[in-house]
């Protein structure tokens, strides 16, 4: 009885030693896993800030084209509604670009009977206002 209790003694500390490396073993392993699915949302997060600099500076460059063609354009401005609102190139400036300085808005408004004439298909439909964007 004395030997057979140690046999189980021997075996349980087996088992329990066998139960321990598994378990490191499986620690290991999720480290790893974790490791390698940082690594690949780092290289994601670096894409995702190199995308959002490019599309940034398309902003600006688009936004600079917009203020030329605003400039000088001739067609009467579309009046803002509701369901069309229409936002200054200044308004877009102050918030995709941090830190710019917009000049005093600067539109050009014609009578409101003038102004009525156009509708906003109307005046998209247009070719007059984006000649210039054509030779992009």
């Amino acid at each position: 009885e004395p030997h057979d209790s140690k046999v189980r003694i021997c075996e349980r500390r087996q088992r329990n030693r066998d139960a321990a490396r598994k378990s490191r073993k499986k620690q290991t392993e999720r480290a790893d896993q974790l490791h390698e699915e940082f690594q690949a949302l780092e290289q994601s997060n670096t894409a995702y800030q190199k995308e959002i600099a490019e599309l940034k500076k398309e902003l600006q460059h688009y936004t600079i084209l917009l203020q030329d063609h605003e400039a000088q354009c001739t067609l009467p401005s579309v009046p803002s509604t509701a369901a069309t609102p229409c936002t200054s190139t200044s308004d877009f400036m102050q918030t995709f670009i941090p830190n710019h300085n917009p000049e005093p808005p600067f539109t050009l408004m014609s009578t409101q009977d003038q102004i009525a004439q156009f509708s906003l298909s109307e005046f998209l439909d247009r070719a007059e206002w984006h000649l210039d964007l054509i030779d992009i």
